[in-house]
C-alpha cells in the first residue's frame, strides 16, 4: 500500500507557527470575545480605539482608514460609527 504525506492529517493537526507570514512590526494577538469600545484611548466614543483593540492593530491606522472610508462612502461609515457607538458597551 501506497502512503503518501502531505503535511497534514486528521490524525496529526499542523503544528503552529511563530506568527509566520506577518507584516514586518506586527503581532499576531488572540482575538478577544466580543467588541467593547476603549473610552481610556478613545478621542471621541472610543470605536476606533476599540476596533484597534478588537483586531490587533495600531489605532492610528484605524482612524486614518475610517476618515478615508468616510469620504469615499459618502458618509455610510459615519452612520454606522453612530450606530456602534451607541449599541456598543
Amino acid at each position: 500500500m501506497l502512503h503518501i504525506s502531505v503535511g497534514w492529517s486528521p490524525d496529526q493537526p499542523p503544528q503552529p507557527t511563530n506568527n509566520a507570514g506577518l507584516i514586518a512590526g506586527m503581532e499576531r494577538k488572540e482575538m478577544k470575545q466580543g467588541f467593547r469600545k476603549n473610552r481610556r484611548d478613545g478621542m471621541i466614543f472610543g470605536v476606533c480605539a476599540g476596533m484597534s483593540d478588537q483586531f490587533g492593530i495600531d489605532v492610528l491606522w484605524t482612524r486614518v482608514g475610517f476618515v478615508a472610508l468616510t469620504l469615499l462612502g459618502f458618509g455610510l461609515p459615519l452612520l454606522l460609527y453612530l450606530a456602534v457607538a451607541i449599541l456598543a458597551p
